[in-house]
């Protein structure tokens, strides 16, 4: 059974994440690219919204007994295939996880105008995710 602490301690961990991106959203691209401290500060909020969202789902795939997985990607299909979140929202949670990996092992050069791009367009995913998580809870 999925432990509410979790759900809850995740979701607000999500929320603060997503919110000290959203904080940073206020600068220029020009700003942005010159700033290594503004920088590092986005992509370490951004890895750490996308890990707790994969520790949440992670959590609810093996609590609601939805098979395994051996990847942080099958821990969100899991989600999708019990229709707890969205294709959509799932979708997205994928291209994360590979943006995370990108950005946590720093596989190459970090291209800082992508960063800048899903910085102030491409949040909205990680609000959908918990509102669908959060709706799932309640509903159960």
């Amino acid at each position: 059974m999925v432990d509410e602490d979790v759900v809850v301690d995740r979701l607000e961990l999500i929320n603060q994440y997503s919110n000290e991106c959203k904080k940073m959203r206020n600068v220029s691209r020009d700003e942005y690219l010159e700033d290594i401290v503004l920088q590092r500060a986005v992509e370490r909020s951004l890895m750490n919204a996308i890990q707790s969202c994969i520790d949440l789902a992670s959590h609810i795939r093996a609590n609601e007994n939805l098979g395994t997985a051996e990847t942080s990607r099958e821990e969100i299909e899991a989600l999708v295939e019990a229709d707890i979140i969205a294709t959509e929202t799932g979708a997205k949670l994928a291209e994360a996880v590979g943006f995370r990996n990108h950005l946590a092992h720093r596989y190459g050069d970090v291209d800082h105008d992508l960063v800048y791009d899903v910085l102030q367009d491409d949040l909205e995913w990680i609000d959908r995710f918990q509102q669908e998580i959060a709706t799932w809870f309640r509903a159960r």
